[in-house]
């Protein structure tokens, strides 16, 4: 999810010639966030925001993102829905805006991991998390 927020806030809007990852309409982190609340929300991340990048970039596999729509992790019905609007919400954070970073040959595997970390560390309950899911302190109230 981080990746998708980054490349979008970062390419969505670009103007370059030729985008290192390009972002087709209808699969950027803002349908992203549309789609919180959907009872249908992790199905349609995969098949209309993270199936389209992969089709459009062909430096992307299916494989280099997480099944938003298994159960086994998300839970089932209600419990994903929350889970993924949750997770969502803390990727809709200021802090986590890319759009004005346009430094030339950046390095966004090494900068990512260490803003991610600063936003999760704040987190009283992930300390030791195995779910990686956030919780309901993190949670914006809306």
């Amino acid at each position: 999810m981080l990746f998708i927020k980054y490349v979008s806030d970062k390419y969505g809007d670009s103007d370059d010639f030729a985008p290192p990852v390009t972002i087709p309409k209808g699969a950027g982190f803002k349908d992203m966030v549309a789609l919180k609340g959907n009872a249908e929300i992790g199905e349609k991340i995969n098949t209309q925001v993270i199936q389209p990048l992969i089709d459009t970039n062909s430096r992307l596999a299916r494989s280099d993102f997480p099944d938003f729509n298994d159960p086994n992790k998300l839970g089932e019905g209600a419990a994903k829905v929350e889970k993924l609007s949750n997770l969502i919400a803390i990727f809709q954070k200021p802090e986590l805006d890319f759009s004005k970073n346009r430094a030339e040959h950046d390095d966004p595997a090494g900068r990512l991991p260490k803003c991610a970390q600063r936003v999760w560390l704040r987190c009283p309950s992930t300390r030791g998390c195995r779910s990686r899911l956030p919780c309901r302190q993190c949670s914006p109230v809306s």
